[in-house]
């Protein structure tokens, strides 16, 4: 749970990780500050029919990813592809600076961070092999994580149930790479 960093502070109904259930249910938490939030709230409700119900940017970003994810599926089932298309739509929607955990149901969890690497987001690892991405490396001491590297800007990643773990780039194709049931795999580059 992360406390509200806009709209109201003292509102329960503002804390994160904010919830849709279209498409496939998605959970969602972020830092950072959406500059554009107000208008896409409109533009969310007038065009993409999604009903706001708080002051929070965060509500405003689960949205504007659940509807650029269903736009890219058409309803199909979900690819990575799918996935980076529709992170690669909330950069071209969204202004301000954000780091981003997601979780979409059934299929994994996903972090990406502004284009421009604004907002802090880096990797964890224990010794017993988890992965922590964490918006704060202060965060990874507490749970037994050291911090391993800064997540590049624009570089959305995702780690499926069975520990597939994907990336993608503007410039690059996602990639993948089974593991083994409690490790993950960061094919190529770091992401």
């Amino acid at each position: 749970m992360r406390y509200p960093t806009a709209g109201n502070a003292y509102s329960e109904e503002e804390a994160q990780p904010f919830y849709v259930n279209a498409p496939f249910g998605i959970t969602l938490a972020h830092n950072g500050n959406l500059t554009n939030a107000q208008a896409l709230k409109l533009e969310l409700f007038t065009t993409d029919h999604r009903h706001i119900n708080t002051e929070s940017d965060t509500e405003v970003l689960v949205n504007v990813f659940a509807h650029e994810l269903e736009r890219t599926t058409r309803g199909v089932s979900l690819t990575p592809q799918d996935v980076f298309g529709a992170v690669a739509n909330v950069h071209k929607r969204i202004k301000g600076s954000y780091a981003v955990v997601a979780l979409i149901a059934g299929h994994g969890l996903l972090a990406f961070r502004d284009p421009y690497g604004i907002r802090p987001l880096c990797i964890g690892r224990s010794e017993n092999g988890t992965v922590m991405v964490a918006s704060e490396s202060v965060t990874l001491d507490g749970t037994g994580h050291v911090f391993d590297r800064d997540w590049r800007p624009a570089k959305p990643s995702s780690s499926t149930c069975r520990a597939t773990c994907m990336r993608s780039s503007a410039r690059s194709r996602p990639s993948c790479r089974r593991a083994s049931s409690n490790t993950f795999t960061w094919p190529g580059p770091t992401p």
